[in-house]
């Protein structure tokens, strides 16, 4: 028997959380938010080998992928032997399974926050915009001081990176007049 229940927000977390094993059988998908949110939770999951399922499930360490066909266009269909196959081999094996979600887990927080993954993109964006420069301060001026120079330095970038320079200027004058 199939029940559709419609649960809150944090009902479904606290479910998620109560949860032994996560058994995600999509047809289609791009990247599986459902599968983070597993492994935040630290839950161990199964997945169909929809969108980069397979490549969380390495990365992380946190679940499986189940045997996969593809049909029609792009859509799959698992094994239905093979998942029955990896639920009873997870169910038999929890504790295991139990110390492989933790680990995920600790991988996810230490790579997947959203404040880490916008310090990779900012990191790649100064990388491929910003110039190579170093300028020395004297350690006398202030803050303001400091910041107006850096700005000096940015806006004597090449034509190239004058649009990056445009964008950190204008970025950091908005976070400027935000903090007075």
């Amino acid at each position: 028997k199939v029940s559709v229940v419609s649960l809150s927000r944090p009902e479904v977390i606290s479910c998620l959380k109560q949860a032994d094993l996560f058994l995600f059988a999509s047809n289609i998908e791009c990247s599986p938010l459902v599968l983070f949110e597993a492994i935040a939770a630290g839950v161990f999951f199964l997945s169909s080998d929809v969108g980069n399922a397979r490549e969380i499930a390495e990365r992380s360490g946190g679940g499986e992928i189940i045997k996969t066909k593809t049909k029609v266009g792009s859509l799959t269909y698992v094994d239905v032997v093979d998942a029955v196959f990896k639920v009873e081999k997870c169910i038999a094996s929890l504790g295991m399974k139990k110390l492989l979600a933790k680990r995920a887990r600790n991988f996810c927080l230490q790579n997947w926050t959203w404040e880490r993954i916008a310090k990779k993109y900012s990191e790649q964006f100064d990388q491929l915009f910003i110039p190579r420069t170093t300028v020395k301060f004297s350690g006398k001026e202030d803050e303001g001081e400091v910041s107006r120079r850096a700005l000096r330095t940015l806006q004597t970038t090449n034509a190239k990176s004058d649009e990056a320079a445009k964008f950190k200027r204008d970025g950091f004058r908005t976070q400027q007049e935000g903090n007075s």
